[in-house]
């Protein structure tokens, strides 16, 4: 059975310290009177020194021991933040990319209603006449512009819902709108009073077909 060095008790050391501390006792000196016990002084000197050093590495090895772990520990928080970071980049990448479509349709509709606005310039020369006609086209010109304003900000709520609503439930996903709406309302960007997922997603003709197949058509299913 190998000799447990590491564990060697205070009492044994402390008798060997008597002998190991003597000048006498050396191995060049027990050879003289045995060459067995020269290997015997040897090996207890060898001891006494380990037992030594041990005492003053030990507690650094411990110490290092603790620092590994920390290190480690460290490391993995580390890699579970990267990996938030990392679905966060990629989520707001994603909200970068609905945000320039939104820009995209804000500008397509500004030439619109800009096309709108001179066509019903064209038409109040043509139609001077037509009094009826020409409200119902300014007020439709009024009504693209109104929607243009409020393009940005539904489709960022709209764009936010599909990201978060997950498995929330109803009560929570309307908190969640309110939430983002009054944020909105802080920044200065203007939404629709009655803005939901389902009106910025889908027509009113869809939405009648969800009816027509049974599917849900409120606000936040």
């Amino acid at each position: 059975e190998e000799f447990d060095k590491d564990n060697i008790p205070d009492g044994v050391i402390r008798k060997l310290s008597k002998y190991a501390d003597d000048p006498v006792y050396t191995p060049e000196a027990v050879a003289k009177q045995s060459r067995a016990a020269m290997s015997l002084c040897m090996w207890t000197r060898a001891m006494h020194v380990y037992n030594r050093v041990a005492k003053v590495v030990g507690p650094k090895r411990e110490k290092l021991r603790q620092a590994e772990a920390s290190l480690e520990e460290a490391n993995r928080k580390l890699a579970e933040k990267q990996e938030l970071l990392h679905d966060v980049q990629s989520r707001v990448a994603a909200l970068k990319d609905q945000l320039a479509t939104a820009q995209q349709e804000q500008k397509d509709l500004n030439d619109q209603a800009g096309v709108t606005r001179r066509r019903l310039a064209a038409a109040c020369k043509l139609t001077s006449a037509l009094a009826d006609e020409g409200v119902r086209w300014q007020a439709t010109a009024e009504q693209i512009q109104a929607q243009t304003d409020l393009l940005v900000g539904d489709v960022f709520l709209g764009a936010a819902c599909i990201a978060y609503y997950g498995a929330f439930t109803g009560a929570y996903r309307q908190q969640l709108v309110a939430g983002w709406v009054a944020a909105c309302g802080s920044a200065g960007i203007p939404v629709s009073g009655d803005v939901s997922l389902r009106g910025t997603l889908a027509s009113p003709v869809e939405v009648r077909e969800w009816s027509i197949w049974g599917l849900p058509t409120d606000d936040v299913s």
